[in-house]
């Protein structure tokens, strides 16, 4: 019911603007709607390849990250080694997830208590991060 559910959440964003953040997360790109069975929902009810373009389109649109009153930063991920929080708002938009980089790194890396710096994820990408480098990244 992934339709369903992100309709609700674009409708709550149209009545509620103020009030509703929506944030990319790491399975709002062609890659992994394909992979994970957002493109066969919709081409199976709908049988609409545009409306499913569309919603691509949209979540091409949607920020990674945002900064809630200075104080609270949010994403789906986590923070990656080159990115500073000043620089989120340079996050070109639309732009579909690339296999690597800082938009890449925010969407898959995950922080891990355990881990003391930065080791690669053994989910095959992104990285997992530590305490010392989120002190870093918010110092």
């Amino acid at each position: 019911m992934s339709l369903e559910v992100i309709c609700l959440l674009f409708t709550l964003k149209i009545r509620f603007p103020d009030k509703i953040w929506l944030l990319r997360g790491n399975h709002e790109s062609f890659n992994i709607t394909m992979q994970y069975g957002f493109y066969d929902e919709m081409t199976r009810r709908y049988n609409n390849e545009k409306l499913y373009k569309a919603f691509i389109t949209c979540f091409c649109h949607l920020p990674t990250a945002a900064l809630v009153e200075q104080n609270l930063f949010c994403m789906h991920g986590g923070i990656s080694e080159n990115l500073k929080i000043t620089d989120v708002n340079n996050i070109p938009k639309p732009q579909e997830v690339p296999d690597y980089g800082v938009q890449a790194e925010m969407l898959w890396n995950d922080p891990e208590r355990e881990v003391a710096g930065w080791i690669r994820s053994n989910r095959g990408t992104g990285k997992l991060f530590g305490t010392k480098p989120l002190n870093e990244f918010i110092a």
